[in-house]
């Protein structure tokens, strides 16, 4: 009897320890298993994020494609170029870049932007269909010129385009009128304003016959002609005189000397 107790006792203690080496293997097959899963979502994060960043720079090429061609008058080329725009690959402020790259079977043409990031490489393409183009700008000299292109020679300072006419107008025509058809507005002087040293328009102040107008020129209000004549030199501002020196100005007691406008003492 006592044997077969003894026989029992051995068997339970067999059997705990083969559950305690099962459940410790379970729990560190789970926690091998989560290891796993965790990295690998880590490695996907990266990659995803990678991909994100190369992505928006192929986007960012494209877009700088689409700009060339709608707005910068870009003239497709006959034949296939892998740098179409002369940037080479471009590079961004978040460490990604992108290159654009073209290719043309008529009547279409393909713009390819592939966008990079570390090892990861995104491309985006763009197609065109081509169309010949006869530009129309008689009697314009600014705006559209049908081709997806401008008219020149375009407008200057203080000067809009009119879209409807092709016309440059005016920003402001009560002060400013293009005096010589450069496209440049200029102050208009049938309204007695001048051009200030800023570019600004001024109407000059003359309170005299000489000296500065105001606006920056020195001799706006006029020139003394009158031999000795100074403007201010008689003692009141932007008017022509002279005022005479005297005996005990240059130190003098007696014998003649000359007053410095012309007379004798």
């Amino acid at each position: 009897m006592i044997k077969i107790l003894k026989k029992i006792k051995y068997k339970n203690k067999g059997s705990m320890l083969l559950m305690a080496i099962l459940v410790l293997t379970g729990i560190l097959s789970v926690s091998l298993i989560s290891s796993n899963i965790v990295i690998k979502g880590l490695k996907m994060s990266n990659v995803q994020s990678g991909s994100t960043k190369a992505y928006f720079a192929s986007e960012t090429g494209i877009e700088r494609a689409l700009w060339e061609v709608r707005k910068n008058g870009y003239s497709y080329p006959g034949t296939d170029d892998t740098d179409p725009f002369n940037t080479g690959i471009v590079d961004l402020s978040n460490n990604s870049s992108y290159n654009i790259s073209y290719a043309t079977n008529s009547p279409s043409v393909f713009f390819t932007s592939t966008g990079s990031y570390e090892n990861t490489n995104r491309s985006i393409q763009v197609t065109f269909k081509t169309f010949d183009c006869t530009t129309n700008c008689t009697g314009r000299e600014c705006g559209n010129n049908g081709c997806g292109g401008f008219c020149e020679p375009g407008c200057g300072s203080n000067s809009t385009c009119n879209d409807v006419s092709g016309i440059c107008e005016c920003d402001d025509p009560l002060n400013y009128s293009d005096c010589d058809d450069d496209n440049y507005c200029e102050c208009n002087i049938g309204v007695g304003k001048v051009c200030d040293l800023e570019g600004r328009c001024c109407t000059p102040v003359c309170d005299g016959n000489c000296g500065d107008d105001g606006c920056g020129n020195s001799i706006g209000c006029g020139e003394c002609t009158v031999l000795y004549e100074t403007c201010g030199g008689g003692g009141e501002a932007n008017v022509c005189g002279c005022t005479p020196t005297t005996c005990v100005a240059q130190g003098k007691e007696c014998g003649p000397i000359e007053d410095g406008c012309g007379g004798i003492y």
